[in-house]
């Protein structure tokens, strides 16, 4: 993963440009810690801290971190949201 974000912060995200994104699968989310043997896939489990310190080692400054819809029946939690800006 630090390998890809770098890669988006290098070649997809010019200077000053802002990477949106979202993450359903993260360990505060205990709805989720079953989907890897669900789906028979290997998935990477990270914490939100973890997450947050691997977006600003690729070179991103986070601007704001927050959970979207919480609360929802099938995912209490919700979906990490992160908006960084590209210090390029």
């Amino acid at each position: 993963m630090p390998d890809l974000l770098a890669a988006v912060s290098r070649d997809w995200v010019v200077p000053g440009g802002l990477f949106v994104f979202g993450i359903d699968h993260f360990l505060e989310n205990a709805a989720c810690h079953g989907w890897a043997k669900l789906n028979n896939t290997p998935m990477l489990l990270w914490g939100e801290e973890r997450w947050r310190l691997a977006v600003e080692a690729a070179g991103f400054e986070v601007l704001q971190a927050w959970r979207a819809a919480p609360g929802r029946p099938d995912m209490k939690e919700g979906t990490m949201a992160i908006i960084a800006r590209n210090k390029g």
